[in-house]
């Protein structure tokens, strides 16, 4: 018996022969990884925003418009912010602050809502 020669199939319109997936389905894979890329960097921008005051000189934290690279970036936020707390002294924004306003953003939600909410008695850190 002889065996027959392989007959090679022709490719189909549409259709590549290396991975055997149409051009719709490429094309609809990378609409998909560039909305997940766009969706990365809108999410990791506030970030980005909160890190870049730290290393901008504080001349230039208030010029208009704010540079999103900044040009001349340096520590000098962050050594002054040491030296202040190293000090003994405040800083602008104390943390008892913060947390009495989170305390009174707490107590305004749970006076404004309807619904019972059974892990304000399991937190206990804004309640103690």
């Amino acid at each position: 018996m002889a065996s027959e020669p392989a007959i090679e199939q022709p490719a189909v319109l549409g259709r590549t022969q290396s991975a055997g997936r149409t051009l719709g389905d490429r094309f609809w894979q990378i609409v998909i990884l560039a909305i997940l890329i766009l969706s990365a960097m809108v999410s990791l921008f506030p970030l980005y925003w909160l890190f870049v005051p730290a290393i901008t000189p504080a001349s230039a934290t208030v010029k208009l418009p704010p540079e999103l690279i900044p040009t001349n970036p340096t520590l000098d936020n962050i050594t002054n912010l040491i030296q202040v707390s190293g000090a003994g002294e405040k800083p602008l924004i104390a943390g008892c602050d913060v947390l009495d306003s989170l305390e009174f953003v707490d107590e305004c939600y749970a006076a404004a809502t309807r619904f019972p909410m059974p892990w304000y008695e399991t937190i206990g850190v804004l309640h103690a």
